[in-house]
């Protein structure tokens, strides 16, 4: 009897979706039709209609539906308080995610919806998928409804912040580091300087990136360039970037140390040089110890290269270059000539 009724029911959902497939229901009969089942106390009915509508909504460009505003609204209504719910809240969200995906523009009812649905999530205790699902979520708030962004720029900001802060997926971890560049590039000055000491400790809590999965080298150096292009994105993190990876240096992990020699390299080259100057004495001192007595080629080979860097960052700020020899590759330890001498000072 009990194999019975579950072939019965594997039938009924066949035909329900070649009814849904033929375009022969809206997605206002769709609700009707289910209505009753969604809000059973019966958890095996309730939880199938929810599939079933949340199946349609993600599967909505296929099925070719033409949503209403008010009728966009109103599943937006739905999948918010939906969210809530411990059992059905990963469905929602991924049908939330499929409904953003399929509009050309995001007006500003469904964008507080939406904001509104986000600021009830609990990271921790999503998984891995929900996650990501909330992320995009994000980014697509973001493509998709700039200007409303704009008109509440603090409040995305603060949110994003809490949701960026616990990621252990590198593939959430992609799409964090590469929105959080987005934002630290296109951000206003007086909101980033704001929230940016914030998102500096979230960052380098960060680095150096070891994500267990995945294990390979390349995913690894993406991983890690995206976060270093992070950090090296505002000179309003400098003050604080220069003397955490000139800690660093100290590390007895290779794998660490190269990571932030590249680190280096990148910040000497991409920050003013006003803004790095003070900073790179200090570094320097650190650096000279670490080339002497480290016998990793690799490690020397990048020390010598941020020391050519400094010194030339050093040299336009407060000394005249006559001439930087190239470092020395055939040895096993590289090493740089520098011929300075003080700018003579205009009358």
């Amino acid at each position: 009897m009990e194999c019975q009724n579950m072939n019965k029911a594997k039938e009924y959902r066949k035909q329900l979706w070649e009814v849904l497939k033929s375009n022969m229901v809206s997605l206002r009969d769709l609700l009707s039709l289910l209505e009753a089942y969604l809000v059973s106390g019966t958890e095996l009915l309730h939880l199938r209609a929810i599939k079933v509508l949340s199946k349609a909504v993600y599967r909505q460009e296929e099925l070719n539906w033409n949503l209403k505003d008010s009728e966009l609204l109103f599943l937006m209504e739905y999948f918010r308080d939906l969210t809530a719910d411990p059992i059905n809240g990963r469905v929602a969200l991924k049908a939330v995610l499929r409904i953003l995906t399929a509009l050309n523009a995001i007006h500003e009812a469904t964008y507080n919806e939406v904001m509104e649905m986000l600021k009830g999530i609990n990271m921790a205790f999503q998984n891995d998928s929900s996650r990501m699902n909330v992320l995009e979520i994000y980014v697509l708030l973001y493509q998709k409804g700039r200007e409303l962004v704009e008109k509440e720029t603090e409040e995305y900001v603060v949110n994003w912040i809490r949701t960026m802060r616990i990621e252990h997926n590198h593939v959430n971890c992609k799409i964090v580091f590469k929105h959080t560049l987005n934002l630290l590039k296109s951000l206003p000055v007086e909101v980033l300087s704001k929230y940016a000491d914030e998102v500096f400790k979230i960052l380098t809590a960060y680095f150096p990136v070891r994500i267990s999965k995945p294990n390979t080298e390349k995913q690894q150096k993406t991983l890690a360039a995206l976060l270093t292009a992070c950090l090296t994105s505002t000179p309003l993190f400098a003050s604080s970037l220069f003397p955490f990876l000139a800690n660093k240096l100290s590390s007895i992990a290779v794998d660490t140390v190269l990571d932030v020699l590249l680190a280096l390299i990148s910040a000497v080259r991409e920050f003013p040089p006003a803004v790095c100057s003070a900073h790179l004495p200090e570094v320097d001192n650190t650096l000279c110890k670490l080339i002497k007595e480290c016998i990793n080629p690799e490690i020397v080979d990048l020390g010598v290269q941020l020391q050519v860097a400094i010194w030339k960052v050093l040299a336009e700020e407060c000394l005249s270059l006559i001439h930087i020899s190239e470092p020395t590759r055939q040895a096993e330890i590289s090493y740089a000539v520098f011929c300075l001498k003080k700018k003579k000072k205009k009358k």
